[in-house]
């Protein structure tokens, strides 16, 4: 629906029809069909640590400072990590610390979208009204509960017997 014509990066989704340079380069000097000049230069990419969370973030920045309205700047930002660079599985070093580090990172996550999801969530308390001696009617409308107990205070304070 909102996809670009022609190639697009598979790294930042920027159309390669708007590259400067044309696309990246590869190892061997050609022009990659693949990735942007922003993204990939001579055979690797120009920030090999960064991963398709940040990239969402960079590239729904940029977007906002070229003045995409922002549910546009959202929209296009969204797709990045279906791209093929994020796609594929990142090259593990096996180092302890690193998959300690992703585990608590996994579970960090998990737990995040434990607290934001309504399907763990208990039931819910009624809201709490500003003005309690009102009551909401049809259509939004409000009026005042005879039988409420501030009811009954405001006017015995106001009309002592």
């Amino acid at each position: 629906m909102f996809r670009p014509k022609g190639p697009v990066c598979q790294s930042c989704g920027m159309p390669l029809s708007k590259d400067p340079r044309g696309g990246g380069t590869n190892a061997d000097g050609s022009k990659s069909s693949e990735y942007c000049s922003r993204c990939y230069s001579e055979g690797a990419f120009t920030q090999p640590e960064m991963t398709a969370e940040e990239m969402t973030i960079l590239v729904e920045g940029k977007l906002r400072s070229m003045h995409f309205p922002g549910f546009l700047a959202k929209r296009f930002a969204k797709e990045v990590p279906t791209l093929r660079r994020w796609k594929s599985p990142p090259a593990r070093s096996g180092s302890p610390r690193e998959s300690a580090g992703e585990a608590r990172a996994a579970r960090a996550r998990a737990v995040h979208r434990q607290r934001h999801t309504n399907s763990t969530a208990g039931p819910r308390r009624p809201k709490q009204h500003a003005y309690p001696d009102l009551e909401r009617r049809a259509f939004g409308r409000y009026a005042f509960r005879p039988n409420h107990p501030h009811r009954g205070r405001f006017f015995r304070q106001r009309f002592p017997e």
